[in-house]
């Protein structure tokens, strides 16, 4: 069965734009009538739809109309300025929604279509010779939404969010996994990520290399947040059946919590 699928993008963000603009001929998508004053296109089952805001702050996404998938094409900023093509969920783990969402509440992950996201960008930068970090990102920022969805990210600096062979290839890797998703690859375990850093390269090898299909991902920085574990496995299609914990990067006290709760949940965890 075909996946209805949505592709948002947004003219505030340059990368945004032109990664649709190179797409709409790509997927063959033809200008249709306007959805609530945003320029809507179609494809068969998949739709594109032109936001005027930023997409962190799209909330309204969840009243305008019912898809399986939503999937948000973006920039990618970083503070060390290292050329990347990232793909994550959306959520705040804490307190602060500085960057969308609501403190302390995730959105609905999507984790077999991320690691399809993931292996397309991870092929098509080879294929390309991109000279680019292909990584998970850990879950953060808005917009909170009930349909499954992620954000496929590219850039790092400046001169990687124009670079031509970037823009290029951030657009073919969607396209192939756009055309992939009436057959999707299967995933192996699908699980939570406890651990690591913002961007958790032992996490990006797990998927790349065995199947691991992460959910939500929960940085080192957050691990405090027990609390939030309970959601991270209820908001996600599929639900996770296990966790995994980079084990060496959580002191002794926060990983024995970490244990603790996932037992009380009944879920297994894993070392990483």
């Amino acid at each position: 069965m075909a996946v209805i699928m949505l592709l948002a993008y947004t003219t505030t963000d340059s990368v945004s734009a032109a990664a649709a603009e190179r797409l709409k001929p790509m997927l063959g998508m033809v200008h249709d009538a306007d959805l609530r004053g945003h320029r809507h296109f179609s494809s068969g089952p998949i739709e594109m739809l032109e936001l005027s805001t930023p997409l962190v702050d799209a909330q309204m996404l969840d009243s305008l109309g019912s898809w399986d998938l939503i999937v948000f094409l973006s920039r990618h900023r970083s503070a060390r300025g290292v050329p990347a093509f990232t793909v994550h969920a959306e959520g705040n783990w804490g307190q602060s929604a500085d960057l969308g969402g609501t403190p302390r509440e995730l959105g609905m992950a999507a984790p077999v279509q991320m690691l399809g996201f993931l292996r397309s960008i991870s092929s098509a930068a080879s294929m390309a010779g991109a000279k680019a970090q292909v990584v998970y990102e850990a879950t953060h920022h808005g917009p909170l939404l009930r349909t499954p969805s992620f954000f496929a990210e590219m850039g790092g600096s400046e001169e990687a969010m124009s670079d031509t062979v970037m823009l290029d290839t951030f657009a073919s890797a969607v396209a192939d996994f756009v055309n992939g998703q009436s057959d999707p690859t299967p995933a192996g375990k699908v699980a939570v990520y406890l651990g690591g850093t913002h961007y958790p390269a032992k996490a990006t090898a797990m998927a790349l290399g065995k199947g691991y299909a992460f959910a939500h991902i929960m940085p080192k920085h957050f691990v405090a947040e027990t609390g939030m574990l309970a959601q991270a496995f209820e908001r996600s299609r599929p639900r996770p059946t296990s966790a995994v914990i980079e084990w060496k990067s959580i002191n002794a006290v926060a990983r024995d919590k970490l244990v603790q709760t996932l037992d009380l949940l009944g879920f297994e965890y894993e070392r990483a």
